[in-house]
C-alpha cells in the first residue's frame, strides 16, 4: 500500500505528459485521492472517473491503498485517463439511457454491455500505448 503523497508525487509528475501523449492536453483534469470503499470483500478499485465531455472536463480518484508500487500508480492513471478519450461515446449512452426506463430488464442488459465494451475498449487501448511507447504490453 503506497502512502497518499507518493501517489500525489507520481501523478503530479506524469499526469502532463501523459495527458499530452494521450491526445487529451485541452481537458481540464482535477485528481483526488481517496480509499476505496466497498461491501464485497473481492472486489478492490484503484481508481474511478467521472466526466464531463461537452466541457472537456473530469475528476479522476485515486485510491492509494489499491496501489503498492510506481507502476500500478501510473497504469490507474493511465487507464482513468484512456477512459477520458473515449468519453465522446457517453453522449451515446446519455442518449440511450435517457430512453430507455430505468426498471426496464433492457436497461441492466445495456449496463453489463456498456462496462464490458468500455473497459475492453480502455484495455485495448493501454495496449496501443504500451506498444507505441515501448512498454511491457502485459496481459
Amino acid at each position: 500500500m503506497m502512502d497518499r503523497s507518493a501517489v500525489k508525487a507520481i501523478v503530479d509528475r506524469e499526469i502532463e505528459p501523459l495527458m499530452k501523449r494521450l491526445g487529451i492536453p485541452h481537458w481540464r483534469i482535477v485528481v483526488g485521492y481517496e480509499p476505496e470503499s466497498t461491501d464485497d470483500p473481492d472486489r478492490y478499485c484503484r481508481g474511478r472517473n467521472f466526466r464531463l465531455v461537452d466541457y472537456n472536463r473530469a475528476r479522476v480518484v485515486l485510491n492509494p491503498e489499491g496501489c503498492d508500487t510506481e507502476e500500478e500508480v501510473l497504469e490507474t492513471l493511465r487507464h482513468e485517463l484512456e477512459h477520458v478519450v473515449i468519453s465522446p461515446f457517453d453522449v451515446y449512452l446519455n442518449a440511450v439511457t435517457a430512453a430507455i426506463p430505468k426498471d426496464s430488464p433492457l436497461a441492466e442488459v445495456l449496463e453489463s454491455v456498456w462496462i464490458h465494451a468500455m473497459e475492453q475498449t480502455v484495455v485495448n487501448l493501454n495496449r496501443m500505448y504500451l506498444g507505441l511507447t515501448g512498454g511491457d504490453d502485459g496481459p
